[in-house]
């Protein structure tokens, strides 16, 4: 659970940025034990639940404050660094060759 106050400033944070800039996403199954992934997003927030793996039984979740985290976007690091061919990450071509990780 957040501190009270600290929730307060996000969700006035939140409020200031228009809570009619906020969306949802949903992508999956409705029915129990399918899996599911849904995103809420507003310009400076942005919560994700992620229900997929190992047979719909493990859940991820994030949630990032854009002007207040220390998050970095590592997956879209990862992606900008290296191609994928094959099951296997090479580093793209305009790096020195072209290099398996």
């Amino acid at each position: 659970m957040q501190n009270p106050a600290i929730a307060r400033e996000r969700l006035e944070a939140v409020r200031k940025a228009g809570l009619d800039k906020i969306v949802f996403a949903w992508m999956g199954g409705v029915e129990r034990g399918t899996g599911n992934y849904y995103r809420v997003q507003g310009s400076t927030f942005l919560i994700e639940y992620d229900n997929t793996q190992n047979n719909n039984n493990h859940v991820h979740s994030v949630w990032r404050d854009f002007k207040g985290d220390f998050g970095v976007d590592l997956l879209a690091q990862h992606y900008q660094s290296f191609a994928h061919r094959e099951g296997h990450h090479f580093l793209h071509e305009h790096d020195e060759g072209d290099h398996q990780h």
